[in-house]
C-alpha cells in the first residue's frame, strides 16, 4: 500500500515542479525548459519503478512467525546432520589412537 502513496506522491511533486518552473519569470526559453522536464521526468519514473518493485517484493516475501520458526528448526536440523555425516567421513568422531 505504501508503494502506491510514494508514487502518488512522486507524480504530484513532479507536476508541482514542472508548472512551477514552467510558470516563473525567470524561464530563459524553451529547450531549457525542455531539458528540465526531460531529467525531472526521467528522475521521477526511476523512483516510481523503484517503489513498485520494493512494494512487489515485499508484499510475495512475507512469511508467518510460526512457519518461519519451523523452516529455521528444519534447516538447522538439516545443517547438523551433515556437519556429523561429513566429520564421520574425515574421521573426526572417532580418530585412530596414536600409536607409542
Amino acid at each position: 500500500m505504501w508503494s502506491l502513496a510514494a508514487v502518488g506522491a512522486i507524480g504530484v511533486v513532479t507536476a508541482v515542479c514542472l508548472v512551477a518552473v514552467w510558470r516563473s519569470p525567470h524561464r530563459s526559453d524553451l529547450a531549457t525548459y525542455g531539458a528540465f522536464a526531460v531529467a525531472l521526468i526521467a528522475l521521477a519514473a526511476g523512483w516510481i519503478a523503484w517503489a513498485l518493485r520494493a512494494g512487489s517484493r515485499q508484499a510475495s516475501g512475507i512469511v508467518p512467525g510460526k512457519e518461519l520458526g519451523r523452516l529455521s528448526d528444519l534447516l538447522a536440523g538439516a545443517v547438523g546432520q551433515e556437519w556429523t555425516r561429513a566429520a564421520g567421513e574425515q574421521k573426526l568422531l572417532e580418530p585412530e589412537p596414536i600409536p607409542m
